[in-house]
């Protein structure tokens, strides 16, 4: 397949054809994890987030990368730590 990067924002976007979201079992919204090898990009499904805490992912990935979070690992080591504080906050039972 050949895809076409184009602008969006200040950045670069690839558009996704139907049939390649529908091999990828992939839905709007979806993550996808990315690897990037010899000059290649290799797309696979990632863990499919629930929709109604699409919204809430989205809002603390806008605010990681606001803090200058620029890797998935910086985000998802933040994410992390901050589960383990809530878990640390909650009483026990």
């Amino acid at each position: 397949m050949i895809f076409k990067i184009s602008k969006w924002g200040h950045g670069a976007a690839i558009r996704l054809p139907a049939a390649v979201m529908a091999g990828l079992d992939a839905q709007i919204g979806d993550v996808l994890i990315g690897t990037l090898g010899d000059n290649s990009l290799t797309l696979k499904a990632g863990p499919r987030i629930p929709s109604d805490q699409r919204k809430a992912l989205a809002a603390y990935l806008q605010k990681a990368q606001s803090e200058g979070k620029t890797t998935l690992t910086e985000v998802l080591e933040d994410l992390q730590n901050d589960i383990a504080k809530q878990k640390e906050d909650q009483p026990d039972d």
